[in-house]
């Protein structure tokens, strides 16, 4: 039986980040909570990051090895320049930019907001019975679903339709499903 892992997408890290980010919380911890709670740390790790070399690895090994060369020959250099960069984002607290997003996080944005009008869905429609939807289970409470509306015989002019705008107050709205646009 192959493992787990073989069907997931192999991927690379900047261990440097790693180690900026360990480096950040150690000095943050030193701040006076007042003032760290209105630091952006990714901007400080950001500035430390572009004045320090990168270091990737794609295995484990690698990562390890990257990890104890960085830790031994950049100790110094990370701890300078996460200082630097605290002081220059704390010179100008107000500036105001645009963060990046990663379309990773707007895709898991995206999928959790699916995954929460589906479950606002069914408890309209009175078939999630007992349990939180969530990625582990949907397959199974939906199929539990599907087959509780099929002994019920609930009717497809009672369904819901999820609306596509996220930002909708109510995310679910009856549906005519005779509408030619529900139909294929």
């Amino acid at each position: 039986m192959k493992p787990q892992t073989e069907n997931l997408p192999q991927t690379y890290q900047n261990i440097m980040e790693l180690l900026v980010r360990e480096e950040l919380e150690k000095q943050l911890k030193q701040c006076p909570e007042t003032l760290a709670q209105y630091i952006n740390t990714v901007e400080v790790a950001t500035y430390a990051l572009n004045r320090l070399p990168a270091l990737y690895a794609s295995c484990e090994k690698g990562k390890n090895m990257q990890k104890l060369l960085a830790q031994k020959q950049y100790r110094e250099e990370i701890k300078k320049a996460v200082r630097q960069g605290l002081a220059a984002i704390q010179r100008d607290p107000l500036r105001i930019s645009a963060p990046l997003i990663s379309k990773n996080d707007e895709q898991y944005h995206a999928a959790n907001t699916a995954l929460k009008n589906l479950q606002s869905l069914l408890e309209k429609a009175n078939l999630l019975d007992y349990q939180e939807l969530t990625w582990n289970n949907l397959v199974n409470v939906v199929c539990h679903a599907l087959a509780k509306t099929a002994w019920t015989g609930v009717a497809p002019q009672t369904c819901y339709r999820v609306s596509q705008d996220a930002s909708d107050e109510d995310p679910t709205q009856v549906a005519d499903w005779t509408d030619s646009r529900y139909l294929r």
